[in-house]
């Protein structure tokens, strides 16, 4: 797997703003637990919308690290709840809860 943040587009998505990296990072951090609890409880009551939503906001937050595995598998799991078909939702969240300890490994030597 490529790195898990691309560091040098972060930077350049906030300016090269070091600090307000950090503060992204740890509002990431902070936001993480709500985010994947709100995607399991969809996925736990078949609820496609909830899903979609909860995937959207978590590739967007991974968009902002350049965390591209991240980014790809919440852009699939959003998609399978905008389609109304989660058959293979639970097999993609339990890819990207892999791919979310290494995202907040990176992040947590980023903050």
């Amino acid at each position: 797997m490529n790195l898990t943040i691309d560091r040098d587009v972060a930077l350049a998505r906030v300016e090269g703003d070091v600090e307000l990296l950090q503060d992204l990072a740890q509002i990431f951090l902070e936001e993480l637990p709500q985010l994947t609890d709100r995607l399991r409880t969809g996925l736990a009551c078949d609820d496609s919308k909830a899903v979609q939503h909860a995937a959207h906001a978590l590739k967007g937050s991974a968009g902002n690290f350049a965390a591209t595995a991240v980014f790809e598998l919440a852009k699939q799991l959003e998609a399978m709840g905008r389609d109304s078909n989660l058959s293979q939702a639970p097999a993609t969240y339990e890819a990207l809860e892999a791919e979310l300890d290494r995202l907040k490994n990176a992040l947590t030597d980023l903050a």
